[in-house]
């Protein structure tokens, strides 16, 4: 069995990576540890940006169909303290990932790309381009794409030494009422934050920061879950990048897109929009290599890293010390200003966080 490339991991960076190369003729397959529909360990926010990432590749995608809620309302606090409550431009769409990832799935399917899953034990023979299952059959391929999540088997053969630095803690409820806003509180974690989310008649609570604070983040969590009676069971933990990419997801003939490379918005922590942009890059990459003879995945991922190491320098204002009081005083201050930070700047990426200060800047010389 030959493909032009395999793809290791069914999530999103795997899906937008294999859909677009099928769009172009380019053979592939998908291989994965999970049945699907299977559980995914996620907030499951899509921001504007995503959305529309998501349309251009999954085109007619059933929106309708999925059990999602459309949010407008981002609520900021600290320590429990409201800082303010603002009205986003471009809402959220909250998706129960299981469903939405099923929904990807199906697509890919009915484009008639052929799928393994519940394979676990499979072999990668780098030096011979091929994957024995563990049925035996053996998968030749030209090119192999590790889109298999922030635990990535496929890293290994790129940097071996890469180790994600963040961890999220997540539980879902379902109390008798959910809000109507998505909410984060910055009092608790100085590294991250603390999120309450609402998806149909559930709640996704959860804490994100620095492995250095693993302690904090466990207290803070058990805290929170406790107000909801969340028993153990019922909760998950995940790591993830925090603005350390791999600096070269490339090597030869296989790429990393999505979590595997690292790719998170070190603010915010949102991945799935640089899953799809990730996916689609590897894709357009692989084509140009059948089309005009040479990869250009390294170059051009390039632009997501120059975004992520423009956040990573807003994160410093965001989670430290002293700068963290004062943007969350601007924040609370300036409602215009949070207003431009979450639609143009988070959910949209019209305007980058060095824009967003000029602005800031600039307002506070009128005044």
């Amino acid at each position: 069995m030959k493909y032009d490339a395999v793809i290791i991991g069914g999530g999103p960076a795997g899906l937008c990576t294999a859909v677009n190369l099928l769009s172009h003729g380019v053979s592939c397959c998908i291989i994965d540890k999970a049945v699907f529909p299977r559980e995914k360990i996620c907030a499951g926010v899509l921001t504007i940006k995503t959305r529309e990432k998501i349309n251009s590749i999954f085109r007619g995608f059933p929106w309708e169909d999925l059990k999602c809620s459309t949010i407008s309302k981002l609520k900021i606090q600290f320590r429990n303290t409201s800082i303010g409550t603002y009205n986003l431009k471009y809402p959220y769409v909250i998706v129960d990932r299981a469903q939405f990832d099923y929904e990807l799935m199906k697509y890919f399917l009915r484009m008639n790309g052929k799928l393994m899953e519940n394979e676990r034990s499979y072999k990668i023979n780098i030096s011979d381009n091929n994957i024995i299952l563990s049925d035996g059959t053996i998968i030749q391929y030209d090119f192999l794409v590790g889109a298999d999540g922030i635990n990535s088997r496929i890293r290994k053969f790129i940097d071996p030494l890469y180790k994600p630095k963040a961890l999220c803690i997540q539980a879902f409820t379902e109390p008798d009422s959910c809000p109507e806003y998505v909410s984060a509180d910055f009092g608790y974690i100085h590294s991250g934050y603390c999120w309450n989310i609402p998806c149909g008649n559930k709640l996704g609570i959860g804490v994100a920061g620095s492995i250095k604070e693993l302690n904090n983040i466990k207290k803070t969590f058990t805290t929170q879950a406790a107000i909801y009676e969340i028993g153990k069971k019922d909760i998950r933990s995940w790591l993830l990048s925090c603005g350390n990419y791999v600096r070269k997801p490339i090597n030869k003939n296989i790429i990393l897109v999505g979590d595997a490379a690292g790719l998170v918005d070190p603010v915010t922590g949102e991945g799935i929009y640089y899953a799809v942009e990730s996916g689609i890059l590897a894709a357009d990459s692989i084509v140009s290599f059948y089309n005009k003879g040479y990869m250009n995945y390294h170059s051009t991922v390039k632009l997501i890293h120059k975004r992520i190491n423009q956040q990573k320098r807003f994160r410093f204002l965001l989670y430290s010390g002293f700068f963290r009081k004062s943007t969350l005083f601007i924040v609370k201050k300036k409602t215009h200003w949070a207003e431009f930070i979450f639609d143009e700047v988070i959910s949209a990426y019209n305007n980058t966080y060095s824009e967003a200060l000029i602005k800031l800047i600039e307002s506070l010389v009128r005044k």
